[in-house]
């Protein structure tokens, strides 16, 4: 049972389906993971699964005996985790401990952990109330942005991960309206680097708190420039990102973790340093991709879940790339604007990388998505017809973010540094 839709939901359902495993879907999908050959919707009504209590009587009312449980958002993965030992026990699921999701899945916790463990990390304040902001130098306040405790809430409400500001009295404001909303906001250095200064450390750990599999990835280009989300990837050797995989490997046994992660660093342009972002404590966006090159997380989530052994991998293809179509047009077309990319650069990189929609064996997720892409009503409307298809949220691009921000919201901004 694949708990989210979008391409994460879209990735788990190929990899379980390539393998011959029937899958369910939770909740009704979008249009591009309906079209995929491996669908199938959820049997019996859907409460939801956003909550302990509304995925239990999900799971109760679905008339399905037993299954395994993949959560694909963070809010279903904390669900799952909190099911109650009679459910568990038909549903079972590969999932950190509610104590490790607490302390991962919150950037406030994590902050505190890495700083506890002594592990490399942006410069981070924690701002209870606006007040804590007097007294952070002006340097520091001038390169550094604010970003939610709680980035799954807050990116609901306000449609960003994390938002620039221009003064000390905007970020108090900023912060004064978070917290009377209930949200607890961090002050976060940004750490200097382009797109290609972020890498990513995939895997799995089983019960026995053993590391069966990891895989590393760097981000080629992204989507919106300052806070958004991987639209170009390759894969790359584990030795390449040495310091990043022994501060994960600390901070995941602190907290005795099983199950899928995904975490993002970004290495220092000053100094080097890796510095970790986040962890994601569930299936990521790219998980199809790592499978195609022979670390399929999904099978050993499975395998563990049902009481198997997990085979370890030891070796994965380097240098395949990945390309999520949907955002890479926006830094591509910006990258022609400059001349920095050419139109036959553009081709080979796209047709040679694989796809996060498209798949031979899958073919029409990635047909109905190139089919509202390229109509020319489509582009007339918007992004609101692709955003139907594919699953997403709209992006906002650069232009779009300058000249306008939606009413009663905090003025989008981009990066003034």
């Amino acid at each position: 049972m694949i708990l989210g839709g979008g391409t994460t939901a879209l990735g788990a359902l190929r990899a379980f389906g390539r393998a011959g495993i029937p899958s369910y879907v939770a909740p009704v999908a979008a249009d591009l993971l309906r079209r995929s050959r491996w669908y199938r919707p959820w049997p019996g009504a859907q409460v939801g699964i956003g909550d302990t209590d509304a995925l239990s009587r999900t799971l109760e009312g679905s008339g399905i005996e037993r299954a395994v449980l993949v959560p694909c958002t963070d809010l279903s993965v904390q669900a799952a985790s909190g099911l109650p030992p009679e459910l568990a026990a038909r549903f079972p699921a590969c999932v950190p401990p509610p104590a490790a999701l607490g302390a991962l899945v919150n950037k406030a916790s994590l902050h505190d952990r890495l700083s506890a463990l002594g592990l490399p990390s942006p410069r981070t304040t924690r701002l209870r109330a606006a007040r804590d902001l007097i007294g952070v130098p002006d340097d520091l306040l001038s390169r550094s942005f604010l970003k939610p405790a709680d980035s799954c809430t807050f990116q609901i409400r306000c449609g960003r991960k994390a938002l620039w500001f221009e003064s000390l009295a905007e970020a108090r404001c900023i912060v004064q309206d978070a917290l009377a909303d209930g949200c607890e906001l961090l002050l976060q250095e940004y750490v200097p680097g382009p797109p290609t200064a972020h890498h990513f450390v995939d895997g799995f750990i089983d019960r026995h708190g053993r590391i069966t599999a990891m895989f590393a990835r760097q981000r080629l280009r992204m989507w919106p420039p300052d806070f958004g989300d991987s639209s170009a990837m390759v894969s790359v050797p584990l030795e390449a990102v040495v310091p990043a995989v022994r501060s994960l490997e600390t901070l995941l046994h602190s907290v005795s973790y099983r199950g899928i992660f995904s975490a993002e660093f970004k290495r220092d342009a000053r100094d080097g340093v890796f510095r970790l972002l986040e962890v994601n404590t569930r299936v990521w966006k790219y998980v199809d991709f790592a499978a195609s090159c022979g670390v399929d997380v999904c099978r050993m989530a499975y395998d563990d879940a049902m009481g198997r052994d997990v085979d370890a991998v030891r070796g994965y293809t380097i240098g395949a790339t990945c390309v999520d179509a949907y955002f890479d047009r926006m830094p591509c077309l910006h990258l022609f604007r400059e001349r920095r990319l050419g139109l036959a650069e553009w081709a080979r990189c796209w047709l040679r990388s694989r796809q996060i929609a498209w798949a031979w064996d899958d073919p029409l997720p990635g047909l109905s998505w190139a089919a509202a892409f390229a109509l020319p009503w489509a582009r007339r409307s918007g992004t609101a017809r692709i955003d139907r298809v594919y699953g997403h949220p709209p992006t906002v691009s650069i232009d779009d973010a300058q000249r306008e921000s939606a009413p009663g919201r905090v003025p989008v901004r981009t990066n003034p540094r």
